[in-house]
């Protein structure tokens, strides 16, 4: 783009040779008038519209995360005078985006036309958003006047803006001028990566992959959180490269890092959905590979600007954070009752055979009547809330906590959905091997293949066997509950917690003081590493704090900073967790709710920042706490699993040929050797 002509410059210079050439020109339009359109060249052109980029666009951002153009567009009049734009409707375009070569990683249509995809990435705003899919334009809201905002996070890509200036001339005609002008962003976190992703079916599939590529290899865990969307480290530098997903209607983009554990026995991934990293089996076959190049550390990050002097200390912070979150259990409390014993011991209906097992019963012997078919809690124990309330929810046994390793295809996060779905998309063979591998929800699936059990059946056998191994996976009786639909009360026993919520929010009309027991177990969630205390507790802090018709507060003190930091925290929870689809977007916009308010409704917006980081490391902790114990767990009984699998494989094979053959084609032929 050219630079605009100085003012008071003329847009046409004078002397002889100008004056001779404008007397020939008026001559020649005389002398052709009927045959051309010569007088159309004495309308004077209103001028023209010229962009200028400014900012820091240019300069690499592979870790500050994104980059902002500013474009300034002037009205250049005919005579060459630049004067800005005011009070005029100005419509803004990104025709044109092109994808440096040296972008390994980007895994988009880039060929002439180019592809509509080109500008994923790319928003209208002075701040990042997270790509939503090929878009056509940038996201955000489109500018209308003289100056426009461009923000990318990708890098390393040419874009071309237009401009286009309506508005009146002095004869009340509509006139269109456009202008427009090319610019390269730097660097940004992508170019980091040397490859395309690829699926792999192990970590060391992908290790290879990396080690066939000149000077490449896995990528550190860090780097991986900046092309993920995380709000913080990354802003989606992946997906808007179209990185593929192993479950994307999960949210599941998990890719290998290459930090491993140091007995080699599991390895890092990372969701670059969320950022979220977790610890996987070297064998899974899920994740997907991508390769940095050799010897690329973590860019240092941005100086960070100085924290305000009235700012707690961290110590104070996580004090804070650990007394919003943690239970405070007083000494009275008592343990929950063992429903287990109590509904189920032997009674052992006559109607039904009992199963036979392959060995030592798992989990635990004296619970076949917890598995026969038709058993259900119609009749929950009478316990009174007085009673509930003094209940130690830390005796009940934890749930198990989904990982993106155990999600099944086309299925949702609720086991309530994966027990009620008819048809059963995964092969029989698929969920065999998930379930060697420690996945309770593939055992579930398997229990639906014998869902209506015949007197005396192999296919009744089958059912009980499959429960009780998805119980041993995760505790006893769990698999039969959730299949019996159980009562509120007793599921809370049984450390549902939702339904543990809904027990303790009766206890606020229904016992004196009732919001301490309805706190105590909802901090109790929190240890079971789930989403229920954020979609609570940011009411409880927030909206009830802010409410004209609770002006003190319905559960605590109000406290809007308080609640700020919960919906903060809250929003950056990852997604493949049950409920945090709907409730971490709740969370975002309560926040941002909150943050528009203030000073005005006592909101301490940097205070509830720092404090939202403590509250979210706290909950991070206890996830990876329950998971660990979970993994020991699952490792200690996966031994004895396997065994009794391969047991109820051959009873197949010997009484059920045909409908192996038919479920497992290859299995007769050649027998677990495709294990």
């Amino acid at each position: 783009m050219n630079d605009p002509i100085p003012a008071g410059v003329p847009a046409f210079p004078g002397g002889a040779h100008h004056r001779t050439a404008v007397s020939l020109c008026l001559l020649l339009c005389i002398l052709l008038l009927p045959l051309s359109g010569c007088e159309k060249e004495e309308e004077k052109k209103p001028g023209t519209i010229a962009l200028f980029v400014s900012g820091d666009y240019d300069k690499d951002f592979t870790r500050g995360g994104w980059a902002t153009a500013t474009i300034t567009a002037v009205f250049v009049d005919a005579e060459g005078r630049s004067t800005p734009i005011t009070g005029e409707y100005v419509s803004w375009s990104a025709y044109e985006c092109r994808i440096d070569e040296h972008m390994a990683a980007w895994n988009r249509r880039t060929e002439e036309p180019l592809s509509r995809s080109a500008r994923v990435g790319l928003n209208w705003g002075r701040t990042p958003l997270p790509p939503q899919g090929p878009s056509g334009d940038p996201q955000g809201v489109s500018p209308h006047g003289d100056t426009a905002c461009l923000t990318d996070i990708v890098g390393s890509r040419t874009v071309t803006v237009a401009a286009t200036l309506y508005m009146e001339t002095p004869e009340g005609k509509s006139q269109e001028l456009r202008g427009e002008v090319t610019f390269t962003f730097g660097d940004g976190p992508l170019s980091l990566f040397s490859s395309l992703p690829r699926r792999v079916s192990s970590r060391a599939e992908a290790e290879q992959m990396c080690a066939a590529l000149p000077d490449s290899e896995l990528p550190a865990e860090s780097l991986l959180r900046l092309v993920a969307n995380d709000g913080k480290e990354g802003h989606g530098a992946a997906r808007a490269a179209g990185w593929p997903g192993d479950i994307p209607s999960l949210d599941l983009y998990n890719y290998w890092a290459a930090e491993t554990s140091d007995n080699g026995r599991q390895a890092r991934v990372v969701n670059v959905e969320d950022g979220q990293g977790l610890w996987y089996f070297p064998g899974a076959d899920g994740p997907f590979a991508v390769c940095a190049r050799k010897g690329t550390a973590t860019p240092p990050a941005p100086a960070p600007s100085p924290a305000p002097a009235s700012l707690p200390d961290r110590a104070a912070l996580r004090a804070e954070a650990e007394e919003m979150l943690l239970p405070h259990r007083p000494n009275d409390l008592i343990p929950a009752p063992d429903v287990w014993k109590l509904y189920c011991g032997s009674d052992t209906s006559l109607e039904y055979e009992a199963p036979s097992y392959y060995g030592t019963p798992l989990p635990a012997p004296g619970l076949d009547g917890c598995y026969r078919s038709g058993r259900f809690f119609d009749e929950p124990p009478v316990f009174s809330l007085e009673e509930a309330a003094r209940f130690d929810p830390s005796t009940i046994p934890n749930r198990i906590i989904l990982e993106p390793e155990f999600a099944l295809p086309k299925v949702g996060l609720d086991i309530r959905d994966v027990v009620a779905t008819v048809a059963l998309e995964s092969p029989l063979r698929d969920l065999v091997r998930k379930a060697r591998k420690g996945n309770p929800l593939a055992a579930l699936r398997l229990s639906l293949y014998f869902d209506q059990p015949t007197r005396a059946s192999f296919g009744n056998r089958s059912r009980f066997f499959w429960l009780r191994v998805a119980d041993a996976l995760t505790r006893p009786g769990w698999g039969d509950a959730m299949y019996s639909g159980v009562k509120k009360e007793m599921g809370a026993l049984l450390g549902e917690p939702m339904k543990m919520l809904y027990l303790g929010g009766r206890f606020l009309s229904g016992v004196p003081e009732g919001r301490e027991p309805y706190m105590a177990w909802s901090r109790e969630c929190t240890l079971r590493g789930r989403s229920f205390v954020w979609s609570s507790w940011f009411y409880m802090y927030a909206f009830n704090t802010i409410d004209a018709a609770h002006p003190g507060g319905l559960f605590d003190k109000p406290d809007p900073t308080k609640g700020y930091a919960m919906a903060l925290a809250g929003s950056r929870m990852p997604l493949f967790l049950w409920d945090n689809r709907v409730y971490a977007p709740e969370c975002a916009l309560l926040a941002a709710r909150l943050e528009q308010g203030a000073p005005g409704n006592g909101l301490d917006v940097e205070r509830g920042k720092a404090l939202a980081e403590e509250l979210y490391a706290v909950y991070q902790e206890n996830l990876q706490r329950v998971l660990a114990e979970q993994r020991r767990n699952r490792a200690e009984a996966l031994p004895e699993i396997n065994r009794q699998i391969d047991q109820w494989l051959k009873e197949a094979e010997r009484e059920q040929p045909k409908w192996l053959k038919a479920m497992w084609p290859e299995y007769l032929d050649y027998g677990d050797e495709n294990e």
